[in-house]
Order: C-alpha cells, then sequence, then structure tokens
C-alpha cells in the first residue's frame, strides 16, 4: 500500500482502503478490460445515477428530476450536459445509418421551368428549386439534431413564463437538456422505427414529435414547480408557444434560404 493517495497525494493510513481527502480507494492497480467493462457498466447502470435509471426517472418524473437537481442534490443524478451530449451522439450515430439522398433532379421534377423564355428568370426559378431540394435534404437527414438546436428557444420561453419562479435562463436551459433530451431520444428509438414498421409517412412521425414534445413539455414543468389549476394552463401555454416559436423561426429561415440563399434575391 503506497503511503500516498495517487489521486490527490493525501496520507494514507494503515488498514484505510479509502483516501480521508478525496475518497478514492487507497489500493489501485494497473487498468485492464476488465476495469474498463466495470466502468462503463457502471456508467450505465448505476443504481443512484446511472444513465439508465435517470431515463426511468425522466419517464416517471422527469420534473421533478431537474428540480432535485437545480436545487442542488447534484451527486444523485445523472448530469444533464453528458445526458444531452450522449443523446447527441445516439443521433449522430443513427443518423450515420441514413442512406444520403442522390442530387435532385430539378428540371425533371419541375417541367414548367424549362418553358420559361427569359433566361434569367428562368436560373433564377432553377437556383430557387435547387436550394429547396437541398433544404429538404438537410431537414431529411439532420432533422433530429436540428431539433435540439432549439434547447435555447425553449429555455427562453419557459424562462419568460415561469420567471417569477427564480430560477435562471441558465438554469431552464439545464432543465431544457433533460427534458427536451428525452423527447428526442425517444422519437429517434422509439417513435421513428415505429412509424417506420407501421409504413407512416415522415411528416406523420414529425406530428407525433410535436404532439410528444407538447404533452412531455406540460407535464415536466407541471412536476418541476408542482402546479395546480391555472398553473398547469400555463404550463401547456408555454410549451406550445416555445414549439411554435421554433417552427415559426426555423420554417422562416428554411424559406428565406429558399427564396434568396441568404446572400442575394432571387427572381
Amino acid at each position: 500500500m503506497d503511503p500516498l493517495c495517487k489521486n490527490c497525494d493525501g496520507p494514507i493510513l494503515e488498514g484505510q482502503r479509502f483516501c480521508g481527502s478525496c475518497g478514492q480507494r487507497s489500493q489501485i492497480h494497473r487498468f485492464g478490460v476488465h476495469d474498463l467493462t466495470h466502468e462503463l457498466i457502471h456508467y450505465f447502470t448505476h443504481a443512484d445515477k446511472g444513465l439508465f435509471t435517470l431515463l426511468r426517472e425522466l419517464a416517471l418524473r422527469g420534473g421533478a428530476v431537474a428540480r432535485e437537481f437545480l436545487d442542488g442534490r447534484r451527486r444523485r443524478h445523472f448530469s444533464p450536459l453528458n445526458f444531452f451530449l450522449i443523446v447527441a451522439a445516439v443521433l449522430v450515430f443513427i443518423m450515420s445509418f441514413q442512406p444520403v439522398p442522390n442530387a435532385a433532379n430539378v428540371l425533371a421534377e419541375n417541367p414548367r421551368i424549362a418553358a420559361i423564355t427569359d433566361p434569367e428568370i428562368r436560373q433564377a426559378a432553377l437556383a430557387m428549386m435547387e436550394r429547396r431540394a437541398n433544404a429538404i435534404a438537410v431537414l431529411n437527414r439532420y432533422a433530429n439534431l436540428l431539433a435540439m438546436a432549439a434547447l435555447p428557444l425553449t429555455a427562453l420561453a419557459m424562462w419568460l413564463f415561469f420567471r417569477k419562479r427564480g430560477y435562471s435562463f441558465t438554469e431552464h436551459l439545464v432543465a431544457g437538456m433533460y427534458m427536451l433530451g428525452f423527447c428526442l431520444l425517444l422519437y429517434a428509438l422509439v417513435v421513428v422505427p415505429l412509424c417506420a414498421l407501421a409504413g407512416f409517412p415522415d411528416d406523420a412521425a414529425k406530428g407525433i414529435l410535436f404532439l410528444l414534445q407538447l404533452t412531455y413539455f406540460s407535464i415536466f414543468y407541471i412536476q418541476m414547480f408542482r402546479l395546480r389549476g391555472w398553473g398547469r394552463g400555463r404550463a401547456v401555454l408555454a410549451s406550445a408557444v416555445s414549439l411554435l416559436l421554433w417552427i415559426v423561426l426555423s420554417g422562416g429561415a428554411v424559406m428565406l434560404y429558399i427564396r434568396s440563399g441568404f446572400f442575394g434575391l432571387a427572381g
């Protein structure tokens, strides 16, 4: 047994299994495959703060989890930032299996463009249709990751509706990592596969995502603030506003790109 802790150089007394300063085990051996496997399993299944425990808690009492974390019970719960990053990694992994769409044959799909006699107008219309095809391809391929960009807007809407509750915008951002991350993970791993098996179109899956977020966001904030009466309606209204704002802003950005490419005006 070493006389000093290998983590913090604190003194290790005889028979002491853990360092009295940092809590690390006093007996440390070379890191092997067994240790790596143990750490990985422990990371996901730890009884108090494992990822699987968090998923169960978010499904049953997500708002309460966020409230407890923000109120100081940090070691009990899986980190919201780590959870959000894991969700992003899962979405990237799933996205890697999606086929890359072929370049759209704009003229074949829009024969009226070829009939335009003015070359400048025809070229402008062709460019607009190409940007539209590009935008649709990007939205279909990166929809889940783009949805994660709604986090700041969601946090802002919730902060504005519940600012008298005493939580800052940053704290609503942290709560949103749990809330939005859980919805997107459920959408990617459950809703999309089930819709694909049932033969539903992509728009149906996106509609289910909207209803899922509206419902879960509302329940999340009802639990987070223990809302009653009109407060529950306020949570539903805040959830609807945050989702509609994101749809309007993101849809407006897409339309702006299609019409002008952000840099010049289309004909």
